[in-house]
């Protein structure tokens, strides 16, 4: 896994990790995932970005997000 790859993993758990333990609102986290997201795609490129998703674990188990 390339460093890249590791940033963006480590971005969603942290994500995931918010949402479910109701650390942040919804729609607030949604916008700075994206933010976050728009500004590795500005440093990196659509086609790094793309390749690192791709290179994610496959099967790994990644917290709950689900409404309860």
């Amino acid at each position: 896994m390339d460093d890249l790859t590791a940033q963006i993993e480590a971005m969603f758990h942290r994500y995931a990790a918010d949402l479910c333990e109701g650390r942040a609102d919804g729609v607030r986290l949604a916008k700075k995932f994206r933010k976050d997201m728009d500004s590795l795609i500005a440093k990196h490129g659509r086609p790094a970005i793309d390749a690192a998703l791709d290179a994610l674990p496959v099967g790994e188990k990644w917290p709950s997000a689900a409404m309860h």
